[in-house]
């Protein structure tokens, strides 16, 4: 019976073809965005953010 050997030969082949990339995903949760850190308010960030920030507050948060 060859059943077993012949598939894990294909499975084999197709990983000498394959790239080793690393999968990457990135998550930005919307309290972690730009505009939702509170320091972009304050001074020296005031100026570099265009427009005005929406600080969350989120005690745990802010002080990580």
């Amino acid at each position: 019976m060859s059943g077993c050997k012949s598939v894990h030969k294909e499975n084999n082949a197709l990983n000498v073809n394959r790239d080793n990339k690393p999968n990457i995903l990135i998550i930005f949760p919307d309290q972690l965005r730009r505009y939702s850190a509170c320091f972009w308010s304050e001074s020296p960030y005031k100026g570099l953010v265009q427009g005005k920030s929406e600080p969350l507050i989120m005690k745990l948060l802010q002080w990580m």
